[in-house]
């Protein structure tokens, strides 16, 4: 049997917009906790804690320790990427503050610090080393997955080849973010084709929230690369506003201005807990689906056991009651009055049964890619067994 052809689409970058970008994004992610357990922590944009201390300044300078809005202090976020050089200039910082208020001198203290952050331990240098060979890796690979156009763009971008040369996943990846966010020159322009989108979409039908989420916190993600900020009660709004008001009943969020632009009644700071109130309430909505569904096959399942036990009862009586020549004969009837009965009580299960299948069938493939075999011919050879969408 032939394979399937994927199309070039799944297998490399080529398309430099957001949505293809955060599904490269996720595909090197994926690739990273396969092979590259090391560096996938970098996915969630912060470095771990053991390159802290890289000895080179001007990779220290360069490198990403925690991008936006993923490090906390005295409860307030970074609104600006950390890079390696602040933490470590912290980290002597502190370490010189107990040393004095020990008794040290200050310069004694400071010398101190350093050579203990920086200490040729091998633990953390033969971590550094595996990290680093990782991200070449990552890098490899990711190039080996674009298209020579993408390629080619991205090689004469100066962020780029920066994050290459320094071998940071955080660096790489913002590169390629903040590269698809700009696709063109006028900031003004991309922040307003990025809005556009964000307003655009649309929920219809609980099959489609978890794509509807994924596509909006995307393009929120390329808009927060932009230069220009966006408040983030904005982004709340308008995502709680786009939702289905059949599964999401309780009612977060109203209308105020004429803008398009939505408040929300309760108090929500943070595009995450939106999601996480939202992802909570959907999964809610499905459990309790499910629920009735298993209700109502229990019920038919006690109606066919009755009916069954009845069946059996009344040819048992006939056999007793008769002769034996006769009651061979019964049992012939009686068992094909009872197999007659439990096949007819049991086709509406199994009618029931198939129209349940079918139906989550068809919310999966709502969910999933749509085919493109069927958008360009209308047809497609695999029917109902394809596993991509036919809507």
């Amino acid at each position: 049997m032939n394979k399937r052809k994927r199309d070039p689409a799944d297998q490399q970058l080529y398309k430099l917009e957001p949505i293809p970008v955060e599904n490269f994004v996720r595909k090197l992610l994926n690739e990273s906790r396969r092979n590259m357990a090391a560096i996938a922590t970098s996915f969630d944009g912060r470095l771990p804690t053991y390159m802290y201390c890289i000895s080179d300044k001007q990779a220290a300078k360069a490198t990403i320790a925690f991008k936006v809005g993923t490090r906390t202090v005295d409860g307030v976020l970074n609104t600006h990427p950390v890079y390696v050089s602040q933490i470590i200039s912290e980290t002597i910082a502190s370490k010189v503050e107990k040393y004095v208020n020990d008794g040290m001198d200050l310069r004694k203290a400071k010398k101190k610090a350093e050579k203990k952050l920086f200490s040729q331990d091998k633990q953390t240098a033969a971590d550094i080393s595996n990290f680093y060979r990782q991200a070449e890796k990552l890098i490899a690979y990711a190039e080996g997955n674009m298209a020579s156009t993408i390629l080619n763009i991205l090689n004469a971008d100066q962020a780029y080849i920066a994050a290459k040369a320094i071998r940071c996943p955080i660096s790489y990846i913002e590169a390629i973010r903040k590269r698809a966010a700009q696709s063109s020159d006028n900031a003004q322009l991309n922040r307003e084709r990025l809005l556009t989108q964000i307003k655009s979409l649309t929920m219809e039908g609980r099959a489609s929230y978890v794509s509807y989420k994924e596509t909006f916190l995307s393009l929120v993600h390329s808009l927060r690369v932009c230069d220009s900020l966006i408040e983030e009660t904005q982004l709340i709004n308008t995502y709680l506003a786009r939702l289905d008001q059949t599964i999401f009943m309780n009612i977060y969020f109203h209308r105020i201005d004429r803008s398009g632009w939505y408040h929300p009644a309760q108090d929500l700071e943070r595009l995450d807990e939106a999601v996480k109130l939202t992802d909570k309430l959907f999964n809610t909505y499905i459990d309790a689906d499910k629920e009735t569904k298993r209700a109502k096959n229990t019920d038919n399942g006690n109606n066919n056991g009755n009916s069954n036990s009845n069946s059996n009862g009344n040819s048992n009586g006939n056999n007793n009651s008769n002769a034996k020549d006769k009651s061979n004969n019964n049992n012939n009837d009686s068992d094909s009055d009872s197999n007659g009965n439990s096949n007819n009580n049991s086709n509406p299960r199994n009618l029931d049964e198939a129209i349940q299948d079918e139906k989550e069938i068809n919310i999966m493939k709502s969910t999933t890619k749509p085919c493109r075999n069927f958008q360009k011919k209308g047809k497609c050879s695999y029917g109902d067994k394809c596993k991509f969408s036919h809507n």
